[in-house]
């Protein structure tokens, strides 16, 4: 084997390991241009794992996305909030 992302020969066959290892690259690229080659960043999986499952997986999830309205997020995947009260300023500016 070896093309999955289970142990084996460590192979980046599987969309999300594809996906993640371009994010590693380009974070470690920005972050050492950004302080001069002194240092980097070592980002996590979960960093990227909601907005790569949003996008390759989106049908086998059930998503409640907060502020989705900000961000063009269909209705159907935004977070349904009630809000009972809003904060109204009585004083003017």
């Amino acid at each position: 084997g070896g093309s999955g992302s289970g142990g084996g020969s460590g192979g980046v066959g599987d969309p999300f390991d594809r996906a993640f290892l371009r994010y590693v690259r380009a974070v470690y690229d920005a972050s050492m241009r950004s302080s001069g080659g002194e240092r980097s960043e070592c980002p996590s999986f979960h960093s990227m794992m909601g907005a790569f499952l949003y996008q390759e997986r989106r049908d086998s999830y059930t998503w409640s996305i907060r502020h989705a309205h900000l961000q063009d997020i269909p209705v159907e995947h935004a977070c349904p909030r009630l809000r009972v009260a809003y904060h109204i300023s009585y004083w003017g500016d």
